[in-house]
């Protein structure tokens, strides 16, 4: 079945998908729209955000069987790629990203995919270089963690396996989407950021914390605090939602459409409840407006990849 953005896309212009498990990858589009209003030369678009959460009371994290999340991942991409016709997607979600490449589609349709966790590898061999007997700590949820895809992705870096903590996170996202500030979430956030302190390697003389979780950047003071109150120094935060969505931006620079307005779009398949909308609205207009906008505006289409058999409706 096809299914159509309210208001049609303009033909004319081409489409980008960014898609992510929940709400956290419109925080990558915020970033983008911010690096656009520094710009007058970038390429029109429209840019289509695709929540691909399975269900509302189920998300992947919460399906045990590896080979079940592929499937219903490999659903959202075909549904993308039939529905919109991309010249490119990006995948905004750490969990997704680790299962990108297992998924058929991605193996046969061989689309011009980019995924965060590509990016944040680069970021976190980039700053590993430069600083010496460095500790770095990920904070993930199960999926990304449980896939050991960084420590995999880091060996390249003498030594660094001794030097990486990964910390899973459990249910933090779906807390955050409830409240980035609330007391849920300060819990979480405060016995997660204690669990990888106790892991920390003593002979460190700085600390890097990288968000894998497209969702956590949302409470990024909370994190701060959570550190601070335990006397502990970050070097740097390392933040991949920033660091694609400037690479969004180099690859609208490159594209040879004409200049214009970029058309932003959401839709996904089950709805948000209000007191989502507003916690993570509530963050997106300080950041952006228009992001914000598009959230409050986001086209609910059931149905829009079709899980009955895999998750239990």
């Amino acid at each position: 079945m096809s299914h159509r953005i309210k208001g049609g896309l303009n033909p004319e212009i081409p489409n980008i998908v960014v898609t992510d498990s929940g709400l956290g990858g419109l925080d990558v589009v915020a970033e983008f729209l911010k690096l656009l209003s520094l710009s007058t030369s970038l390429s029109a678009i429209n840019l289509i955000y695709v929540n691909a959460q399975p269900h509302l009371q189920v998300g992947y994290n919460d399906i045990n069987a590896v080979e079940v999340k592929i499937k219903i991942f490999d659903r959202v991409l075909k549904a993308i790629n039939s529905n919109f016709k991309p010249q490119g997607i990006y995948i905004a979600c750490n969990t997704l990203s680790v299962l990108y490449d297992k998924t058929p589609f991605a193996q046969s349709v061989k689309p011009n995919a980019c995924s965060i966790v590509n990016l944040s590898v680069q970021a976190m061999k980039d700053v590993l270089n430069r600083h010496k007997n460095t500790a770095l700590i990920i904070f993930a949820t199960e999926t990304t963690i449980q896939s050991q895809w960084f420590p995999d992705q880091l060996q390249s870096i003498s030594d660094i396996s001794s030097a990486i903590v990964l910390q899973e996170c459990p249910g933090l996202a779906g807390a955050i989407e409830r409240g980035p500030d609330s007391e849920i979430t300060q819990t979480k956030v405060n016995g997660f950021v204690q669990n990888a302190i106790k892991r920390l390697p003593s002979n460190y003389t700085d600390i890097i914390v990288s968000y894998n979780c497209t969702h956590y950047p949302y409470a990024h003071d909370v994190f701060k605090r959570a550190f601070e109150r335990r006397n502990i120094q970050i070097k740097q935060f390392l933040n991949p939602n920033q660091i694609m969505a400037d690479r969004i931006r180099v690859d609208m620079a490159n594209n040879q459409s004409r200049t214009g307005e970029t058309v932003l779009h959401m839709v996904s398949q089950t709805e948000i409840p209000s007191e989502k909308q507003k916690a993570i609205g509530g963050i997106l207009q300080n950041k952006s407006g228009k992001t914000a906008a598009m959230l409050y505006n986001y086209q609910y289409i059931p149905y829009l990849f079709p899980l009955k058999d895999l998750v239990e409706y």
